[in-house]
């Protein structure tokens, strides 16, 4: 099995500070990534909040495949984390897998090599043709030697996510989608990239061969 990154995103009870391991909510993350690396086939994790919604939690975790996740899942012990970990969440989990290329997509994702990182998902129909899906990954290579000439690139990841998605644009169906992780310097200078014609030329492509896209930020610590 190829190496799969799961990537869960967490709804966190207004202001809980995670950050800080004094804090009852800090103690709980703790325990939370402690147990989550004493697992078969962790490789490695990162985690922050979402620049555009502080109370959004995200966290990405290197597996040596899908099994190795799937695998923690059914052990005794999941149920227990599962709820220890519901004390500090105010919402809704989404949780998918990535095949990220290049893996580990540790240089676009972790702040020590990134300062902050685009989180990017492109959604599609379910009926996602094969010549399709090779069109805009076409297209995407062209994105990606541009994001490559800006000032402010670090690195980036990418690849198909594994399950299917719900999306608003979808009208209640699911879909599937591609997602990238793409390292910058700063929100700034990600934004000054935007602003180029190279990059308003290869987006439209992206634009228009998807049914949606989401975009933010996240500023990752590795585990």
């Amino acid at each position: 099995m190829a190496p799969a990154s799961e990537i869960a995103i967490l709804s966190l009870v207004t202001n809980a500070p995670v950050e800080d391991p004094s804090s009852d909510a800090g103690k709980v993350w703790k325990a939370t990534l402690d147990t989550v690396k004493a697992q078969d086939g962790f490789q490695r994790a990162y985690w922050g909040r979402q620049v555009e919604s502080p109370d959004t939690l995200e966290l990405v975790v290197d597996w040596d495949s899908i099994d190795a996740h799937e695998n923690f899942s059914k052990t005794p012990i999941y149920g227990p984390f599962v709820k220890h970990l519901g004390t500090i969440l105010g919402g809704s989990t989404v949780i998918t897998h990535v095949n990220f290329d290049p893996h580990p997509p540790a240089r676009a994702i972790s702040n020590n090599y990134a300062h902050v990182t685009e989180m990017c998902r492109f959604v599609f129909p379910a009926n996602l043709s094969d010549s399709q899906r090779s069109d805009f990954e076409s297209s995407f290579a062209s994105f990606t030697k541009a994001a490559e000439k800006a000032v402010a690139f670090r690195s980036m990841s990418s690849g198909w996510v594994i399950e299917e998605v719900e999306h608003t644009s979808l009208k209640g169906e699911k879909g599937k989608a591609f997602a990238a992780a793409i390292g910058w310097q700063s929100v700034d200078g990600h934004m000054e990239f935007r602003k180029t014609d190279e990059f308003k030329d290869t987006i439209k492509e992206l634009r228009e061969k998807s049914v949606g896209i989401d975009v933010h930020h996240v500023s990752f610590s590795e585990v």
